[in-house]
């Protein structure tokens, strides 16, 4: 027990104590300081009932540390994941943005770079949040993770800047002009862009879609049936529906 307490203000905590002489000087709790006692012989009697609400300051003190840190843990989690989320919903919209320029542009090199964006964003997400637990290490637990929160959004912030500087660099571009050409030669740039890319298709397929757009392959009002001839052939069954509503929009027969 410890620091002497006035008995006019307190009384013996332990409930049977006999003593009720204002005279007494009552002793508190060394451990929680706030259960008082006149004699360590009623505190000992009492303990079997004060120790179940009897809480060390220093124990208290690192709990509230402990609650504190974990706190801290919880509001910085949640700023990650809100800034995470941030940075992969404006790479995918800068991915989306580039598609459009390529479609404008009649080239997938936009496109192109724009996908290869977001995979390496979509990598070093997975790298961020997704433990690899072959890496568990248990004096470095954020070990399991391939890469640091810090230098995730490091490279994400990269991508991102990379994304809207690429933007930037497309849009000033324009679109080739195909005014010069006639209807024939026209329809024959369509063919061999499909021609000598059937095997590599995505690379050419902005390409083919801006041909078609500007009135390449129609001949006499009729889309070129060679044409029409080379697209069955394309394994991407997406572009190749895409084409052919395109090519059927073009040649009149729905709008």
């Amino acid at each position: 027990m410890t620091k002497p307490v006035f008995a006019s203000q307190r009384r013996c905590f332990w409930g049977d104590c006999p003593n009720e002489s204002k005279d007494l000087t009552l002793m508190r709790c060394s451990r929680c300081k706030s259960a008082i006692y006149c004699s360590t012989s009623c505190q000992k009697k009492d303990w079997s009932r004060h120790k179940i609400v009897c809480i060390g300051k220093s124990n208290l003190q690192k709990d509230e540390g402990t609650a504190s840190v974990m706190m801290n843990l919880v509001e910085k989690s949640f700023l990650c994941v809100n800034k995470n989320e941030q940075l992969m919903k404006s790479i995918k919209e800068a991915e989306a943005r580039l598609a459009q320029i390529s479609e404008k542009l009649g080239a997938s090199e936009a496109r192109l770079n724009g996908e290869r964006i977001f995979r390496e964003a979509q990598k070093c997400n997975r790298e961020m949040l997704v433990p690899d637990w072959s890496r568990l290490d248990m004096s470095n637990p954020l070990a399991i993770f391939p890469r640091s929160i810090e230098d995730g959004f490091k490279k994400l912030e990269s991508l991102k800047e990379e994304a809207e500087r690429l933007i930037e660099e497309y849009s000033k571009k324009k679109p080739p002009s195909l005014d010069h050409l006639s209807n024939g030669e026209k329809e024959e740039l369509l063919f061999k862009t499909i021609n000598d890319n059937i095997y590599q298709i995505e690379v050419v397929s902005d390409r083919i879609l801006f041909l078609i757009s500007n009135g390449c392959g129609l001949v006499d009002g009729k889309f070129s049936e060679r044409v029409k001839q080379k697209v069955q052939l394309i394994n991407d069954s997406n572009l190749q529906l895409e084409i052919n509503v395109l090519i059927s929009m073009k040649s009149g027969l729905f709008s």
